[in-house]
């Protein structure tokens, strides 16, 4: 396509090498991967990639000229309104196998995990944002309460002063002294109310007021305490169930739960850190009544990823069994 000489004839036999080999098997390759021995997530994520490849490659085979001669720079290159130039395609196009063989190394084990510490990463960067608002949130009740102070004794200095002026006249310049004092006083309590107006400017998210009406912080601490937890369910996930769960494809003398329990809680896992997301702008938002009501589908959702991954793919019980049941006490606790 894009050097001389160029033939059909040398197009043609790469075509037919493709259709005898490489493009029948991305086509077959999701069905034969069944969800009872892969897990549907493994076969979804299979078809989608095949089918990225199959779409790039013909994009690129309608790029190849039809008079025979080669592209030309500008269609090389792209740009000037044609769009991605041959090369670009060709290295999209190459990238897109690579995703394919990627996958096809890892297996459903290696999909699952990545995708199991995409969400626990996910979790975390929650907790840490909420851990952060929380600060914040007490950094200024510390403020507020600081300048209540100042303005308390601000208001005392000046009922004293304005006491000694009606007994002696002689102290005029201790009292310009004082006057010079209030004025200095008034104004760092200005500067000081003018950063906290910044602040609260610069900071797009509500924060915990000092007297705290709706109980916001205990919940806070709360929601935090089991975050954690729920984490380390995720942490204890990967390395005692998805891991353990090889091989994956199960022999076809020995078949496995693992799969269908597999493709069963994946959803939970992939839940879990949204509603997490939408916990934590309740709590910007200072809405008990949310918070409340995401905060009980976070820990049921929580709760029965661990009761779903209780049983070990071959047993009764093992480690994570025992685990897991403290994992459900404690999640439950306020």
């Amino acid at each position: 396509m894009t050097t001389a000489p160029f033939t059909p004839t040398a197009l043609t036999s790469v075509l037919r090498q493709l259709q005898t080999g490489p493009l029948p098997a991305l086509a077959a390759a999701a069905p034969q991967c069944a969800p009872a021995r892969y897990t549907r997530a493994l076969q979804a994520e299979l078809a989608r990639r095949c089918a990225r490849v199959l779409r790039l490659l013909r994009a690129l085979a309608g790029a190849v000229p039809r008079d025979g001669r080669p592209l030309p720079e500008a269609a090389k290159h792209g740009g000037g309104g044609r769009g991605r130039g041959s090369l670009a395609s060709t290295g999209t196009l190459w990238a897109a196998c690579d995703e394919v063989s990627v996958l096809a190394a890892a297996g459903a084990v290696g999909l699952l995990v990545e995708k199991a510490e995409q969400f626990r990463d996910t979790l975390r960067d929650v907790m840490e944002e909420l851990k952060e608002w929380l600060e914040e949130s007490d950094r200024a009740a510390e403020r507020e309460g600081g300048n209540e102070d100042k303005e308390d004794g601000a208001t005392g200095a000046g009922e004293t002063r304005g006491g000694d002026d009606d007994d002696d006249d002689d102290d005029d310049d201790e009292n310009d002294n004082d006057v010079d004092g209030l004025a200095e006083t008034m104004q760092a309590a200005h500067i000081s109310d003018s950063q906290a107006l910044l602040d609260d400017l610069m900071n797009t998210h509500s924060r915990i007021p000092p007297d705290d009406p709706e109980q916001i912080r205990p919940r806070l601490e709360s929601c935090l305490r089991r975050l954690r937890l729920t984490t380390l369910l995720y942490t204890a996930v990967i390395k005692r169930r998805i891991k353990a769960a090889r091989p994956l494809p199960p022999a076809v003398a020995s078949p496995s739960t693992a799969p269908s329990r597999l493709d069963e809680v994946l959803p939970l896992l992939r839940r879990l850190p949204d509603s997490f997301g939408a916990l934590a702008l309740a709590f910007y938002d200072l809405d008990a009544a949310e918070i409340d009501r995401l905060m009980d589908q976070c820990w049921f959702d929580a709760y029965a990823v661990a009761h779903l991954l209780s049983a070990p793919w071959r047993g009764e019980r093992d480690e994570f069994t025992d685990w897991a049941a403290r994992f459900q006490v404690e999640v439950k606790k306020n």
